[in-house]
């Protein structure tokens, strides 16, 4: 309010002056000389339409008609402030003694536009113009220094609109009836201002204990009460026209929802865990340059309780915010979302699959930050962690998480996570992951529970796209993992292997394993792995294949072994084709891959018939196969024997017939 009452101290300035010149000048020169004090008093153009008229009774005072009080020269158009009427009166008798003593100081139906721009300006601080530009015939008579009495000021009717070029906000209040009463300059002054808040009812009363240090500059014990959109607010502390403050903060806020679209953001849906009541208790500190803080705070929304240091800075591009929360435990658990005033409720679930509700990314813009999140527990859906510490880093839209320390589920996860907002939505991170328990993750991040065991492993990705389904038909990346012993629940493989039935459930209903290994690679959103290792004390089994990370599909082959025997012997190979959607596949026997290994397996059989009796047939012939010989090899080792022995024989027959014998 610090401009309304720079205004207010304009127009007593000029009152005083008027209540000498209305007497002595002539009517239609009155509102002439009333507009060039103003104007000098404020830098701005002052338009009065309608001759000023003086008043007797009840009081001796001034009655405008329209005033119009000009913009800056860098804003909009419309004027800074315009009342269809003002109504000033004094009392004659204090006058007559030499006190200053106003009755009344009335704006019928003002319109104030309110404007900041881009670089921080900001259209209501008014400069005075230099000495020469303010003329007014006679000697100008000086205000007497003297303790100023304002029984009541009053804006009925009117309306505010503020605009900041900053953040692109636009927020507007209407139906303002606002009353200020300062019975001197010694004692306290009343401020009380009704209306509604981008149609959200806002109801103020304040009480400042000095307002003569007020006036001078300096700070002043004061008290606020503020209702709003359903919640209240209070303040008790010291503050000044220059904004710097410092006291006791209490805020009550049922419907968060409902107090941000009462600020100018209504198109905002907060989670289940942020849609609850909100109370915020703690030290509030304002600098002269803009530096709001806010020490010891305690903060509770929802369900959950949480302490918070903070400090908000101008900063030369964006404000800069500074935080520290830390808890006991925090519950995020999944929930509806709370609705945004106005937005229709009761809307049909969405269908199978990711999002591809656009993801607003203009808040990452809003400002720079450096959070750091410490809790002893933190949950998540069925996701349970603790203790935590996260730091988050927010600069020109981009968005950094440094996952220091996550317990999670018997295990631990650390890495980092980056949202990049600059240009088009991106997100990316480099996971590592170590014994964290399979069930309750896969239930919260794609609603299925049947695989029990701890996972160890890394993960690299990329993505991209407006929204969470683009973002997955896009994602590139790498890593491995591991499972160790554990089960997967509703699969019954070595019953399904020993009657080639893929219908059987068995008892108990699940796969017991000892270890589950693999590496993957991911391009366009298809993540394809080829060399899945299954080690199960009844059954071996490797696996490759392909899942389509954009609509959810499977597309795997794996290939199981059981074993009759403890040394492996006598297994039967079979292997099963999984396709479909992962949260409802289909899993079927691999017929032509049957066919393919049965043709396969007779074709070794013959030819294991065919080596058997080749090697016989050797033996026959005296040729003896060497230890860990192929049987190609002992056959072409008899032949060039063979071929020698004989080559040898000739030889020997031809030199005995050139030799005669001899």
């Amino acid at each position: 309010m610090r401009w309304l009452l720079r205004l207010v101290l304009t127009l007593v300035t000029a009152v005083i002056l008027l209540a000498a010149l209305a007497f002595l000048l002539p009517r239609d020169r009155i509102a002439t000389a009333v507009s060039e004090r103003l104007a000098a008093a404020t830098g701005r153009t002052i338009t009065i339409e309608g001759p000023l008229q003086p008043t007797i009774w009840p009081v001796i005072g001034l009655r405008s008609g329209t005033l119009r009080i000009g913009n800056a020269d860098w804003a909009s158009q419309r004027p800074m402030l315009q009342a269809g009427a003002i109504d000033i009166g004094l009392d004659l008798a204090a006058l007559w003694r030499g006190d200053i003593v106003i009755r009344r100081l009335r704006l019928h139906d003002a319109d104030i536009h309110l404007e900041r721009d881009s670089t921080g300006r900001e259209n209501w601080r008014l400069a005075p113009q230099p000495a020469a530009a303010a003329a007014i015939p006679a000697t100008p008579v000086q205000p007497p220094a003297r303790p100023i009495t304002l029984d009541e000021a009053q804006l009925s009717g009117s309306r505010i609109t503020f605009v900041d070029r900053a953040s692109d906000t636009v927020l507007r209040a209407d139906d303002l009836d606002l009353r200020l009463e300062m019975p001197g300059t010694d004692g306290p002054a009343r401020l009380e201002l009704s209306g509604r808040l981008e149609g959200q009812p806002l109801a103020l009363r304040s009480e400042i204990a000095d307002p003569a240090a007020l006036i001078q500059g300096q700070a002043s014990a004061l008290a606020l009460d503020m209702a709003f959109a359903g919640g209240r607010m209070t303040f008790r502390g010291r503050g000044g026209l220059d904004l710097a403050a410092e006291g006791q903060i209490d805020i009550d806020a049922p419907a968060p929802a409902r107090l941000l679209s009462a600020f100018g953001q209504p198109d905002v849906a907060l989670p289940a865990a942020a849609a609850g009541p909100m109370r915020l208790v703690g030290t509030l500190n304002r600098t002269r340059t803009g530096t709001l803080g806010l020490r010891d705070a305690t903060v509770t929304l929802s369900a959950n309780r949480f302490r918070l240091d903070a400090q908000l800075h101008p900063g030369a591009d964006r404000p800069f915010l500074d935080a520290t929360i830390s808890a006991e435990a925090l519950d995020f658990s999944s929930g509806p979302v709370a609705p945004a005033p106005g937005s229709a409720a009761g809307a049909a679930p969405a269908a199978r699959g990711w999002s591809t509700t656009p993801i607003d990314i203009a808040p990452l813009a809003w400002l720079d930050a450096d959070l750091r999140l410490s809790a002893q527990s933190l949950r998540l859906g069925e996701l349970q962690a603790g203790p935590v510490q996260i730091r988050a880093r927010l600069d020109a839209a981009r968005a950094v998480l440094d996952l220091q320390e996550i317990q999670l589920l018997d295990g631990t996860l650390g890495g980092e996570f980056v949202i990049n907002g600059r240009g088009a939505l991106s997100v990316g991170g480099n996971l590592v992951a170590s014994e964290i328990g399979m069930q309750p993750l896969l239930a919260t991040l794609v609603g299925q529970d049947r695989l029990i065991a701890p996972l160890s492993g890394r993960l690299r990705f990329l993505g991209s796209g407006p929204s969470v389904a683009a973002i997955m038909a896009s994602l590139s990346g790498e890593g491995a993992f591991a499972l160790g012993q554990g089960a997967i629940v509703g699969l019954d493989l070595v019953g399904m292997l020993r009657r080639l039935d893929m219908s059987y459930v068995g008892e108990g209903s699940r796969t017991i394993f000892d270890r589950i290994t693999g590496s993957f690679t991911i391009a366009e959103g298809v993540l394809r792995n080829d060399d899945l290792a299954f080690s199960a004390p009844l059954m071996q089994a490797t696996g490759s294949g392909r899942i389509d990370l954009g609509p959810q599909q499977l597309d795997y082959r794996l290939v199981t072994t059981a074993l009759a025997r403890e040394d492996g012997s006598g297994g039967l190979r079979v292997p099963f084709l999984i396709d479909g959607p992962w949260a409802d596949p289909r899993i079927r026997l691999d017929l032509e891959g049957i066919a393919r290994g049965r043709a396969e397996e007779e074709r070794r059989a013959l030819e294991a018939r065919a080596e058997a009796e080749a090697r016989r047939r050797l033996e026959e012939l005296g040729v003896e196969a060497r230890e860990g010989e192929p049987l190609e090899d002992t056959a072409r080792r008899a032949l060039e024997e063979e071929a020698r022995r004989l080559l040898e024989n000739e030889v020997r027959r031809g030199l005995g017939r050139l030799l005669g014998g001899n």
